[in-house]
């Protein structure tokens, strides 16, 4: 008996309620859901009230059912402290050890359910699961069992005998799916590791774990977002890039702060939403934000700041304060801005400005822009990428140099930017993608190492302190170099500035 498990003195229980609590634990005799329900975490926010579906980004309803420790009722269940992970039966389950449910799940965080099911009938799920029951649960840890023994939900009969969203789901978005914290349903991406040379394939349903720390993530962030006083600019709403020859692009004239005006914040924040009409396998490859000049129609000069690599759909929020001076209108009060993404899927992009005042003590008065990127080795790469000089006046309190650098063979070269004599190196980023999962890189996509660009992140831009190189009040020459192999097939992709901050 479940409820036996307490007793008189239990340390929780007066904090449920007294009597209260007992009478909970006699009405849920066996039920061991039910128990566990009584000594629950309250709510964070309400049960939506609809309307549901059993889409992606649809709000997720009400469902009951039955499973191994009793009747699984969500609403009862539901707080938005917890996200919902859904793993359904394949054939891809015969590669794991017999009812060991933590190969299914991975590595998640605490505030996480699992349900787990077959949608058609299945000896061989059945089998798993009494192996789960009779076997692995028996003899797991009591740390294991006290933190799963009741949000991992075994369900006992097939879902498409039960007339629920779940079974819905289940049809619509495949064996696996989630629900977050916003309580609306999501896609997991990738189950499987992809080797990246040879492109073979392993079963690894364990990734589905990744998704709950995304969502922890993306519900702390929302709150950060909330919390925060911003002026927000909206550069595009939802809009539909144009395809071109190489990608799809929007070109786009939108009202900005004066300069005068532009003095109240010190911080800058790209806020972007990549999105595609079907919400999954939004892979466009990129994406990249440029401010150009007001001859925007007529084949305007534009110059890249912020950078993206894309896959599933996702959301970034990224700090590019030092181009603060790029939100400044124009002479007739205008902005114009490019967004360029790659070939794939019709792209569906929201893209806004957050302007804040973190009290930062400097802020950034002018970006001016210096190389991109091209073929290095080739003589059109030579000759765009001479030494620039430039005046840095007296009162800069400070100068960044600061770069976007994208380079696919950079384990082989690196790319010196050298001010006055002095050096400043961009080494390669040898870090493996997954190191960026807990900044918010959108998971269970194909791993690389970041120089290749993480797909699902930004591309982090690199901003480097240059001002005890820097001759204030007089010119400078600044030149550029890449060290290494020249690239004959794959472009590098770069964006420099020199940030005079005052």
């Amino acid at each position: 008996m479940c409820a036996q498990t307490f007793s008189s003195d239990c340390s929780v229980c007066g904090e449920q309620g007294g009597d209260a609590f007992w009478a909970c634990l006699d009405a849920a005799d066996a039920d061991c859901l039910a128990v566990a329900q009584c000594v629950g975490k309250p709510r964070l926010g309400p049960f939506a009230t609809g309307p549901y579906g059993s889409g992606l980004l649809e709000t997720a309803g009400p469902f009951t059912l039955p499973t191994t420790n009793g009747t699984l009722r969500f609403e009862d269940w539901w707080s938005n402290d917890d996200s919902w992970l859904f793993t359904l039966y394949t054939g891809d389950w015969h590669q794991l050890p017999p009812g060991r449910l933590d190969h299914l799940m991975g590595s998640p965080p605490t505030n996480v359910h699992y349900v787990i099911a077959t949608n058609q009938p299945s000896a061989e799920y059945d089998a798993f699961i009494r192996a789960a029951v009779e076997q692995f649960l028996p003899n797991a840890s009591p740390e294991w069992r006290a933190q799963w023994s009741t949000r991992v939900h075994l369900v006992t009969v097939p879902l498409e005998q039960t007339d629920t969203w779940v079974a819905s789901s289940a049809s619509r978005l495949g064996a696996t799916f989630a629900v977050d914290r916003f309580q609306r349903l999501r896609d997991v991406g990738m189950t499987y590791y992809v080797e990246p040379i040879r492109r073979w394939t392993t079963y690894a349903p364990g990734r589905i774990s990744a998704q709950a720390h995304y969502f922890n993530f993306e519900f702390d962030r929302e709150q950060r977002l909330r919390a925060e006083p911003a002026r927000i600019i909206n550069v595009l709403d939802g809009g539909l890039l144009q395809p071109t020859s190489d990608g799809q692009v929007a070109d786009v004239v939108i009202p900005l702060p004066t300069e005068q005006e532009r003095v109240a914040w010190d911080t800058l924040e790209v806020d972007l939403l990549d999105d595609c009409p079907t919400h999954t396998n939004c892979d466009t490859g990129r994406i990249s934000l440029s401010r150009c000049s007001p001859g925007l129609d007529g084949g305007a000069d534009c110059n890249e700041f912020a950078r993206w690599t894309s896959g599933r759909r996702g959301r970034w929020v990224t700090d590019v304060s030092s181009m603060l001076p790029l939100v400044a209108a124009d002479a007739d009060g205008l902005g114009r801005f490019r967004i360029e993404t790659g070939s794939g899927p019709q792209a569906i992009v929201s893209l806004s400005f957050r302007l804040l005042d973190r009290a930062r003590g400097t802020r950034a008065a002018t970006a001016i822009p210096l190389w991109t990127g091209g073929l290095i080795g080739s003589p059109e790469y030579e000759a765009s990428h001479q030494p620039i000089e430039l005046d840095v006046p007296a009162d800069a309190s400070k100068v960044e140099l600061f770069t976007i650098l994208t380079d696919r063979s950079s384990w082989r070269r690196h790319h010196s930017f050298i001010i006055n004599g002095v050096a400043f190196d961009r080494a390669p980023d040898e870090t493996w993608c997954t190191q960026y999962l807990p900044r918010g890189l959108i998971p269970n996509q194909e791993v690389y190492v970041a120089w290749n660009g993480c797909r699902g992140f930004e591309v982090t831009p690199e901003v480097t302190d240059v001002t005890s190189a820097i001759r204030r009040g007089e010119r400078n020459t600044i030149t550029y170099a890449a060290i290494g192999v020249p690239s004959t097939l794959d472009p590098v992709r770069l964006a420099s500035w020199l940030v005079i901050s005052r």
